[in-house]
């Protein structure tokens, strides 16, 4: 290979969902991912692009089909190649192949779809032709493997067919040892291992499934451009990839952050009472939510400060939706008083004539399918329905 390369790796997008905005993950890969996209000559996508299955009219996949139309507009504007890969069946499905209704004349996209070997070449970066050609193995997530060892041996053959000693990239979807919690009691069947790959491959082995980013030898996860729950409170991002052959220095890996991911914050409020556990958790939530934004977990030994502390963020903190959790054992656990709070404690809320609007429009908001009506028509249209069916 000769000659400066740069490729833009990211995946586990997961349109649709329900705890993140597809319009606010569209906007921020326009802010954040782009960009780089500008000087770059392969754009991968390791898998996931989907959540759950959609209906074509839904909100998630309007923008997932715009991210895809923009990743084409700009292949078939600067040349740059896309290479989009199979993910999880649960989240991609079948639904992947409706972007090659998107490709435009000019389009350089291919979406895998299984076990697959291919020597890409004529790289292009806007007027410049690159002089080197790529080998590239796929390992998509979308297939029955018993093992991991199945799996690559599928690869194998795939590349003595197409002539391959060794690889220069492997993009595949799935979990490596090594991603494993140290007490995991249950390992996925097809697991694979970092000693698996030494043989195979000369360069980075991108990888998507695991939404926490890391570099394990030549092996690199993407991790998830947003965050979707607690326990994915480290940074989110995606890799640039570029290697220059002329200074010899083969590839280097860079991370790019994208410091608008959705905040979900894990607090510990203390206190002799729970008057001061809620004015802690208060100062706590100000302090990490400077945009006043997001996902907190209240992690406290009683249910009954819980309740209060999930009061206190609905009404304080109306943009921020609260959850909770038990400390479990804890030693000398003191009683707390919570009669000094002036606040009812949660209570269930029941359907009613007054409220019913508003229940519907939370139902919506929350799994991203209301749409571009208003919430004012949606409690307007409820009320008329309802006086309807009184009359």
């Amino acid at each position: 290979m000769n000659g400066y390369f740069k490729m833009v790796a990211t995946g586990d997008l997961h349109f649709g969902n329900p705890r993140i905005s597809s319009s606010d993950l569209y906007q921020k890969l326009r802010k954040y991912f782009y960009p780089e996209l500008k000087d770059a000559h392969l754009c991968i996508i390791t898998g996931d692009v989907y959540d759950q299955l959609l209906t074509v009219n839904s909100k998630a996949h309007k923008f997932a089909s715009l991210f895809i139309a923009d990743l084409f507009n700009i292949s078939a504007r600067t040349g740059m190649q896309v290479r989009l890969l199979h993910g999880t069946y649960s989240h991609d499905r079948d639904q992947l192949s409706i972007f090659e209704t998107l490709a435009i004349p000019g389009t350089r996209f291919k979406i895998v779809n299984s076990i697959e070997a291919e020597e890409i070449k004529d790289f292009q970066c806007n007027d410049e032709i690159l002089n080197m050609s790529l080998r590239v193995g796929y390992l998509p997530d979308n297939l029955s493997y018993k093992t991991s060892m199945e799996a690559l041996d599928h690869l194998r053959r795939t590349m003595t067919v197409v002539g391959f000693n060794k690889l220069d990239l492997i993009v595949g979807h799935g979990a490596f040892l090594h991603t494993m919690p140290a007490d995991a009691g249950h390992h996925p069947p097809c697991l694979y291992e970092f000693s698996q790959f030494e043989h195979i491959v000369d360069g980075p082995i991108v990888m998507g499934h695991i939404h926490v980013h890391s570099r394990f030898h030549n092996v690199y996860y993407c991790g998830s451009f947003e965050r979707m729950s607690h326990g994915e409170e480290e940074t989110k991002g995606f890799y640039t990839f570029t290697r220059d052959q002329s200074n010899k220095e083969g590839w280097r890996a860079k991370f790019i952050e994208n410091p608008l991911a959705t905040p979900f914050v894990t607090l510990f409020p203390t206190g002799p009472d729970a008057a001061a556990v809620s004015n802690d958790f208060i100062t706590q939530i100000k302090a990490k939510f400077p945009g006043l934004f997001g996902y907190v977990r209240a992690v406290h030994a009683l249910p009954e400060v819980r309740s209060v502390l999930h009061k206190v963020c609905n009404q304080q903190f109306p943009n921020i939706t609260f959850t909770s959790k038990s400390t479990g054992e804890i030693e000398n656990k003191q009683e707390l008083c919570i009669e000094n709070i002036e606040l009812d404690l949660t209570e269930e809320i029941k359907p009613s004539a007054d409220n019913l609007g508003e229940l519907i429009y939370q139902f919506l908001e929350e799994r991203n399918e209301q749409g571009d009506v208003p919430k004012a028509d949606i409690l307007a249209k409820t009320k008329e329905l309802i006086e309807l069916d009184l009359n």
